[in-house]
Parts: C-alpha cells; structure tokens; sequence
C-alpha cells in the first residue's frame, strides 16, 4: 500500500478485482482499476499474471506490469491517461508451478520508485530463468515525469537487486550482486538535465 495524504493505492494477493484498488479516506470511496491489457487469461491465474508495481505523486499513478511490457498512468479516479508498450504484448507462459507463471516467461517491471518530480520503473526485459542464474543482463531505467511523458531511457550494465533515487544529489542507489556473491552498493550518477 502507498499513501498520499488522504488517498491509497496497492495491489491485494487475496483478490482478483483490478490491477489496484485506490481509496480516499477523505470520500470513503475505493474502487478498483481494470486490467490491462485486455487479454483472456483463466481466473486463477490473473493476480500472478497481472502483478505489478505502483506508484504515485499524490496526483497521477503509475503502474508498470512484471509480465506485460507496459507502463500505464492513471488519475486518482481510475481513468487511464496513457500507456506505453515497449514490445509487443504476449501472454506469459502458464504453468501450474512457478506461482502460476512458467520462467522461461520474459520478466519487464521489476521495481518503480516515484519522487515528487520523477517516476523511474526499473525494467528487465529478460526471462526469469536467466535471471535466477545470474543478474549480469543489461537492464534499463525509465524516467517519467510527472506529466506522464518519458524523459529519459538510461542504460544499465547489469540488473540492480533493487534502487533508490537521491534526486537532489542527482544520484542513482543501486544494490548490484556481485561475482564473489556478496553484495554492493554501486552507485550510478545520473544525468538529468
């Protein structure tokens, strides 16, 4: 769950309502936002399918799919404003093991950090199989502003276990797993302007 003043957003493992639900405390409303893309996936597979990460300025959400390569923005009342798709969208592999998504399935969204200027949806491309085997894949950083357009795709050598964003500063935090299996904080400089 996120929290923005009176609002929340967050996704629920025990329910296969929407991609997310999102509450106001202030009207007492929460509803659920519907899934995309529109694809027929049978019912007990939607919740893995369809996981994802949100997050949001208070203003506009941001959602990024782990099994579909898409980023998709909303408003607080649930109307989809833009979507990007990197690639074109396939199914995942099904499977009654893996919770119920096969690893030779490509994995996109795998983090989203969102700052009060900036979303960044760490997006992996690459399959789960490959990825239990060794994180040395390249990866990408997305930058949106607020305004739901991308700014700025930056390049990564290898796929961070997970980051943060010192936007002051201008700094990427990454945590990278290193060849001796210890991990690292590496630290990537980034350039916004």
């Amino acid at each position: 769950i996120n929290h923005y003043n009176d609002k929340f957003i967050g996704q629920s493992l025990n329910s296969s309502k929407g991609l997310f639900f999102y509450y106001s405390s202030k009207s007492n409303k929460k509803a659920w936002v519907d899934y995309m893309p529109k694809t027929k996936i049978h019912n007990k597979f939607i919740r893995d399918v369809y996981s994802g990460s949100l997050c949001s300025d208070g203003n506009i959400i941001a959602y990024g799919s782990r099994y579909f390569d898409e980023v998709l923005f909303y408003n607080w009342n649930g109307n989809l404003l833009k979507e990007y798709y990197f690639s074109k969208i396939v199914n995942p592999i099904l499977s009654e093991n893996f919770s119920g998504v096969d690893p030779q399935s490509k994995l996109f969204t795998l983090d989203i950090y969102g700052t009060k200027s900036f979303c960044y949806i760490l997006r992996a491309n690459e399959t789960a199989s490959n990825l239990r085997g060794s994180l040395n894949f390249p990866s990408q950083l997305l930058i949106f502003n607020w305004q739901t357009s991308l700014i700025k795709t930056i390049e990564l050598e290898s796929l961070p276990l997970c980051f943060c964003i010192d936007e002051q500063n201008n700094l990427l935090y990454c945590i990278i797993s290193s060849s001796e299996l210890n991990d690292f904080v590496k630290l990537f400089k980034i350039p916004l302007s």
